[in-house]
């Protein structure tokens, strides 16, 4: 999934703006997920991308967020919150930072597998939940963001698929715009 986001980020960033240079940093080499919950390594990360002079930064590193979201609040640049709606996982000063999230609606998933159930027509197989079929999401409070999801949703806008390995999973990683 982070490799799906990072793809989303850089696809949108570079549409919004050519001339930005998106760039991925990792708090966790390939298979070690502890990056997903050591808020030291997401301080120590977004302290030099804010170092760096970035102008946002995507969090894609679940329970070590919060301190990214913190440190963001402290710089005055932007958070883009992932999987849950960031700014309302923080308290109201560091919501101003997060200026959208990328939520997963695990919600739709459970109410389509409980219909399909209940119906009697579950079948086998893998079923993708995107933004056409509501199964993710992006919270905020931009029109323009709305117009972008309602394109992407209806096809008009195509996301690149991710450049993935299977056996090279990556955890706990920050994309972050630098204008500079």
């Amino acid at each position: 999934m982070v490799k799906r986001y990072q793809a989303g980020f850089m696809a949108g960033a570079t549409a919004v703006d050519p001339f930005v240079t998106p760039e991925t940093l990792y708090l966790t080499p390939s298979r070690d997920f502890s990056g997903f919950n050591d808020p030291k390594k997401g301080a120590s990360a977004a302290q030099g991308l804010i170092g760096r002079g970035v102008d946002v930064i995507f969090d894609v590193t679940g329970d070590s967020g919060s301190v990214v979201r913190r440190a963001a609040t402290k710089a005055g640049i932007g958070v883009i919150g992932a999987d849950v709606d960031a700014a309302r996982r923080v308290p109201k000063f560091e919501a101003r930072a997060v200026f959208v999230s990328a939520v997963k609606c695990v919600d739709v998933a459970v109410f389509d597998f409980l219909s399909r159930f209940a119906a009697g027509k579950v079948k086998g197989g893998k079923v993708v939940y995107g933004m056409k079929n509501g199964g993710v999401c992006v919270t905020g409070n931009c029109p323009e963001l709305d117009e972008l999801t309602k394109k992407v949703a209806a096809g008009e806008i195509k996301v690149p698929a991710p450049a993935v390995s299977p056996s090279h999973p990556r955890a706990g990683a920050f994309s972050w715009c630098d204008t500079t």
